[in-house]
């Protein structure tokens, strides 16, 4: 996706934005400045208002984005025709209302496409919101080749900060132009009889996110990975310093009419939320609103309610410890021809893991002047490993809790061939973490101890031992009572196979349960 110069942006007639002139001005109420310190307020006040056109606060005041046309590429080109959803008869008025402030923004417009996409509304919280079923359209659409980082890549990277803000767009996808090619391939139908079509980039689309990720990558330019970071259409920027923060201007994105949300936006916060993360210069912890809303979760009732609770609580599964013996009683009734008891036992590991995520430890950001260590340990039923970071004044701090369980061959290794499949497995998981750095292993196999000068090792730990020749690492021996989180970890791997939802189902589940829509909705 590639970004257009003004001139070639003012040919777009049909999507100029709004004129400014014509809109309130914007007041201090309109952004969330609550706990600044005054001065810091009013600076920060004024340096907003002196971006005012990189700010909506409705659907009518966006504009569409001096990009390129995003393109809708099918494997064929049979129109897709879907009957129309029903809308409530007390819903339809709500229904014109938002239809009219879309059609106003220049997002929608009036259509004769053999296309039809059936629009239905989705409550989320207090409100209504529409929304289309393009499960269709999206079958056949070519896939968009780009990678989105995943969110370990992107919380990583948030170390050595004092001052967060997280910026959030307005209706991110309504501010891509979609190709007049490919516009009419979004058309629905309403229970008026008219018929419309995008001229935006829509939540829904198959490609959204990917083409939204690329857009702000390009607009950030020279501030991605150094001071500011993007997921899709969240962007958190970070400093050590106030006056570090107020270099990193709104001006690219104001240069080509990307939009954000006052209200929605935190600004130079010490913590802020992020990606269901709560960022903090000490480290990263649960979103409380998350873990609350996990903790609302009800008592499942069959084995799909079982595997949406675990696959919600598998999202901060790093933060707990000894979670799959916590977890055994559930993942027990996933078993195949087991019948579906709630007992006792149940209950007691589905309450514990509720708790475990409403109080979770505070993991540490990662940091290049403290020490990084492993430690690991392996059992008949599974390998664990605690990734930690130790500071100068000795103190130390988890970056990261794994475990794996071992399949049935892994679980027949001798007693040093398993402690040292562990290492392997450990080191090759925090890979990303433990490159160009010199770090200790601890294990409590006191035979691996000085093994890396082991001139004579079995071919299986040969070869695993010259997988490792890119990570500069020492093995260390501690005593087992002193490897307490690992050891737990290796040994409470649940011994069956857990048949967790695939992406797509998962997904569904959640956008079809009243607790964790907003997981997949915006506001």
């Amino acid at each position: 996706m590639k970004i257009i110069t003004v001139n070639n942006y003012e040919d777009f007639s049909s999507d100029f934005p709004v004129s400014q002139d014509i809109l309130p001005p914007l007041m201090e109420k309109d952004f969330n400045l609550s706990g600044l310190d005054n001065k810091i307020k009013n600076r920060l006040f004024q340096l907003l208002i002196s971006h005012k056109s990189a700010f909506a606060r409705s659907t009518v005041e966006l504009s569409a984005a001096a990009t390129e046309h995003h393109r809708i590429s099918l494997q064929h080109d049979y129109p897709i025709k879907c009957p129309i959803y029903k809308i409530p008869f007390n819903l339809r008025n709500e229904f014109r209302r938002q239809i009219a402030d879309l059609e106003k923004a220049g997002i929608i417009s009036k259509s004769n496409s053999q296309y039809n996409t059936p629009a239905l509304f989705v409550k989320q919280k207090e409100k209504w919101r529409l929304v289309l079923d393009f499960r269709k359209l999206n079958e056949i659409t070519v896939t968009q080749d780009f990678l989105i980082p995943t969110l370990d890549d992107i919380l990583h990277e948030i170390s050595g900060s004092n001052y967060f803000s997280a910026l959030d767009m307005k209706s991110a996808f309504n501010q891509i132009p979609l190709h007049f090619a490919d516009r009419h391939k979004t058309a629905f139908s309403t229970p008026d009889g008219d018929k419309y079509q995008f001229n935006r980039l829509c939540f829904g689309l198959k490609n959204s996110p990917k083409a939204f990720q690329s857009i702000a990558q390009e607009v950030l330019g020279d501030l991605l990975h150094h001071g500011a970071l993007v997921y899709i259409d969240d962007i958190i920027l970070f400093t050590k310093t106030i006056d570090e923060h107020f270099e990193l201007h709104f001006e690219r994105f104001e240069r080509i009419h990307l939009k954000f949300n006052p209200s929605k936006c935190q600004f130079l916060m010490k913590s802020c939320k992020f990606l269901g993360f709560v960022v903090t210069p000490e480290g990263i912890l649960i979103d409380k609103d998350k873990s609350v809303s996990i903790n609302e979760f009800p008592v499942p009732k069959d084995q799909k309610q079982i595997k949406s609770f675990l696959g919600c609580c598998n999202f901060y599964r790093r933060y707990i410890k000894n979670f799959a013996k916590r977890a055994l009683p559930l993942t027990n009734l996933l078993r195949k021809d087991t019948p579906f008891e709630w007992t006792s036992e149940t209950q007691e590991a589905f309450d514990d893991i509720k708790k475990a995520i409403l109080n979770p430890p505070v993991l540490a950001l990662p940091d290049q002047n403290a020490e990084l260590q492993i430690t690991t340990d392996a059992s008949s039923r599974g390998i664990g490993a605690v990734l930690e970071q130790r500071y100068p004044n000795s103190e130390v701090k988890p970056l990261y809790f794994f475990s794996k369980k071992l399949n049935p061959s892994q679980s027949k290794y001798n007693a040093t061939v398993l402690e040292f499949f562990a290492i392997y497995t450990a080191l090759n998981f925090f890979r990303p973490f433990l490159l160009g750095r010199k770090f200790k292993v601890f294990t409590d196999h006191k035979p691996l101890a000085g093994f890396l000068s082991n001139k004579n090792p079995s071919s299986k730990i040969l070869r695993w031992k010259l997988a490792l020749e890119e990570f500069n690492y020492d093995i260390h021996y501690i005593r087992g009572s002193l490897n307490s989180v690992a050891d737990h970890l290796s040994r409470y791997i649940n011994n069956i196979t857990i048949a967790l939802p695939d992406s797509k189902d998962l997904i569904n589940m959640q956008r079809e349960d009243s607790v964790f829509k907003h997981y997949h909705t915006k506001n």
